[in-house]
This record gives C-alpha cells, sequence and structure tokens, in this order.
C-alpha cells in the first residue's frame, strides 16, 4: 500500500501542479512543501504552524518550528501517516563551516522512507532561470492568472489552503492575466544578496546537483516537466511576463545537460 509519495524537484517546474495531481493519484493528502520553512501543513501529531501557533498562543514562529523540526516530521511520515508532498534540496539545507550545504543524510532519510519517490526537472534551464527571476523579483508566486474564492490568512485552514492551491494551479477559471515587466539592470539583480542574478541561477543548479547525487543513492522515477504537462495534465499559467532586455546569465546554462547528471 502507498501512503508516501515524494517528489524530489527544483523551483519552477510545475511541481505544484504535479504534486496535486499525484496525491489524486494515490488517494493521500497533498502535503505541499511539507519541509519548506512555511510548515503550512500538518502531519500525524504535528500541527501546521499557523495551527501550532494558534493553539498555544505563541506569535514566534521560530518556536513552532522548533516543534516541527525535520526530525518530527520524518518520525511522522515513518509512523505510517499518509501524505505526497514535494521537496527542494535547499528546505534541507544547514549551516557547515562558514556556509549553507545540504543536509544530504537528513535529504536520504527521507527519501529511503517514501514508498515512490519521484525526480522532477525541466530540461530547459535558461526558461526556469528565467521564470525564477521574475517570480522571486515580484514575489507573485500566488499569481498564475487563475480564479479563487478561497482567501489566504495566516489562519487559512489546511483543506482549503488545498482547495486555493488546486484552483490556482488546476486553471478550473480562467481570470485576468497577470502581467508584469521585468528590467534586467534592476539593482535588485546585482546588489550582493541572495536575490541577485548569480544568487538564484547557483540556488537552481546546486538543487539540481543535489537531485542528481540523491537519484544515484535513493533511485527513483524520472519525470521531465516540457514531457509531462501536455494535453490535458496541464494549463499553462495565464502569466505574460516581458523583459526589457535579456538578462546576464553565463553562456553555459544553454549548454548544460541536466538529465546527463542523472545517468
Amino acid at each position: 500500500m502507498t501512503t508516501n509519495v515524494a517528489i524530489l524537484t527544483n523551483f519552477r517546474t510545475g511541481s505544484t501542479n504535479f504534486t496535486l495531481q499525484k496525491s489524486e493519484e494515490y488517494d493521500l493528502p497533498y502535503k505541499g512543501e511539507l519541509f519548506s520553512h512555511e510548515r503550512q501543513f500538518s502531519i500525524g501529531n504535528l500541527l501546521s504552524s499557523s495551527e501550532f501557533s494558534a493553539k498555544y498562543k505563541y506569535k514566534d514562529r521560530n518556536i513552532a518550528n522548533y516543534a516541527l523540526s525535520n526530525w518530527n516530521i520524518i518520525d511522522e511520515l515513518r509512523a505510517g501517516h499518509p501524505a505526497c508532498y514535494k521537496i527542494m534540496p535547499s528546505h534541507f539545507h544547514k549551516r557547515m563551516h562558514q556556509r549553507t550545504a545540504t543536509d544530504m543524510f537528513q535529504l536520504q532519510t527521507v527519501l529511503e522512507h517514501a514508498d515512490k519517490v519521484y525526480y522532477l526537472y525541466r530540461r530547459d534551464l535558461r526558461a526556469q532561470i528565467m521564470s525564477w527571476l521574475a517570480v522571486r523579483r515580484d514575489g507573485s508566486f500566488g499569481h498564475t492568472g487563475f480564479v479563487t474564492n478561497t482567501p489566504l490568512t495566516y489562519q487559512t485552514k489546511e483543506e482549503d489552503y488545498v482547495k486555493r492551491m488546486r484552483q490556482l494551479h488546476g486553471g478550473e477559471i480562467v481570470g485576468e492575466t497577470y502581467k508584469a515587466t521585468m528590467d534586467p539592470d534592476d539593482p535588485v539583480f546585482h546588489a550582493k544578496t541572495t536575490m541577485s542574478i548569480q544568487a538564484l541561477v547557483r540556488q537552481l543548479v546546486e538543487n539540481y546537483d543535489d537531485m542528481a547525487e540523491m537519484y544515484k543513492r535513493v533511485p527513483g522515477e524520472l519525470v521531465c516537466y516540457e514531457d509531462y504537462f501536455s494535453g490535458s495534465k496541464y494549463k499553462p499559467y495565464n502569466r505574460e511576463i516581458k523583459w526589457t532586455g535579456e538578462p546576464q546569465i553565463d553562456s553555459y546554462v544553454d549548454n548544460w545537460d541536466i538529465e546527463g547528471l542523472f545517468k
């Protein structure tokens, strides 16, 4: 019996839609980015961050995050509590020797106890980078151009949040096209922060390197965004992002063989 389905993926790969579809296929509760810092989902005996704060009257999310640690979540999964969820390797970052690195042991532990593991990647790295730059710059993660009648607040119940995700990513009702203009010369893209073009590209590349290494340790099913999302399986977001010029992205991304990493 399949009760634990994990999708190891990267940003801007259609992972929300993919995870929603797999949760329906396996008849499992959708748990989104179960290990993200937001802790939006409950699992087993662990409350979500908002539920924890409401119950114990804590306004500081850091307190909830201690209770909802990665290892505690892993324990609930190992206890057999059903879940279909997605992971980015960067969800498992920790400080090591004055730098940030992925806790590969912890990530491997999660995948080894899953009944089914998918590795979802995107073949066109440049397109993925452009999408990641745009959504990080304007914070338009939920602006898909599709309509939802479920508002999002800090106290939104989990079942309502899942309903909202299905509406925003499934495209049941098409709304007004989301439009944005991106300037590659925007100072934010060139400052020495995690929002620089160089840092955002590096984040995607490092996630892929970790995915490839994990694939060798815990084999699973490889799924390519460009191949999977076709026909009735996917409705493209109703978004129009226009760039006033070409961002300064290293040319190696055009020849980087992502699929070769998994061989």
